[in-house]
């Protein structure tokens, strides 16, 4: 289970037992630790990792935003969260220009506000750019009763199951969620994908190799395998040629290109899971 290591730069008592109440009861997990001055914090940012800071904005020996200016000149880059009074809205305003990740009024500190604020955090650190949040609560959704999603190729290609975005757009946010190591895929089998587009999905057309028509008919021939006994098939078009191999070529159903198994585009299929972190993240930033 990912333990968030969260820093609280705060000079008073009664704000940091608030705070500390409204973590346990987010149920995330943490490790906590408070400063009461900048110099302190400042210290222990250069010595520690930490995954959030959340910082008051009037300590006694600087300000808030004091504090951000020390991350950008030390280039630590931990997000942080402003916590501040009624009357230092304009100013907690003005950190978010200056890198903030949010600010939250002292008086809305609640278990609600920070699951709110930290799942947003860990959204924007562990999940790439571009994946929708919809996507990745629909993911976290279908991981919970199952262990992978899969592609389905009949008369349309699909995912199953399917996390509720067009097939395309689906793809491309699972092959972005792999990159970021929250998903693993594992190859299923190769396919053959249209050579202009590289969609999945086309018709197969069937043409006779002598006229090209594609009205057949399909039955046995009498004669058989001696050793097998099998029985050929064979294909009669409609102006009576007979063929037992008769032209195949699959027509795209996107963009409408024709093409065969040899200028056709040799594509893997993968299945998708989850890794451990990727459990964790998807966990964490889930709204479902």
């Amino acid at each position: 289970m990912m333990k968030l290591r969260i820093l609280h730069i705060e000079d008073n008592v009664d704000d940091q037992v608030v705070l500390r109440r409204a973590l346990e009861k987010t149920g995330f997990s943490f490790e906590l630790e408070i400063q009461g001055n900048g110099v302190d914090g400042m210290r222990s940012l250069s010595s520690k990792e930490y995954d959030l800071i959340l910082v008051d904005f009037r300590l006694p020996d600087s300000t808030g935003l004091q504090i951000l200016d020390g991350l950008r000149r030390e280039n630590i880059k931990t997000p942080v969260i402003f916590v501040t009074g009624q009357g230092d809205v304009r100013t907690a305003r003005e950190a978010l220009k200056g890198g903030a990740l949010d600010y939250i009024l002292k008086s809305e500190i609640n278990a609600q506000r920070l699951t709110s604020v930290i799942r947003e955090y860990v959204y924007k650190i562990h999940i790439p750019e571009g994946v929708p949040p919809e996507f990745t609560s629909s993911l976290s959704t279908i991981f919970k009763a199952n262990f992978v999603i899969l592609v389905k190729l009949g008369g349309k290609a699909e995912l199953y199951p399917s996390p509720g975005f067009t097939f395309d757009d689906s793809l491309k946010n699972l092959e972005k969620l792999v990159e970021a190591n929250i998903l693993a895929k594992k190859p299923i089998r190769s396919i053959v994908t249209c050579p202009q587009c590289t969609s999945y999905e086309y018709e197969t057309i069937i043409k006779c190799k002598e006229c090209g028509d594609g009205l057949f008919q399909r039955g046995e021939s009498p004669m058989q395998f001696q050793r097998s006994q099998g029985v050929y098939q064979w294909f009669k078009c409609s102006n009576g040629h007979i063929s037992s191999q008769p032209a195949v070529s699959y027509k795209c159903s996107r963009c409408g290109a024709e093409f065969d198994l040899v200028n056709g585009k040799m594509a893997t299929l993968y299945s998708y899971s989850l890794t451990s972190s990727g459990l964790d993240a998807l966990n964490f930033g889930s709204t479902s």
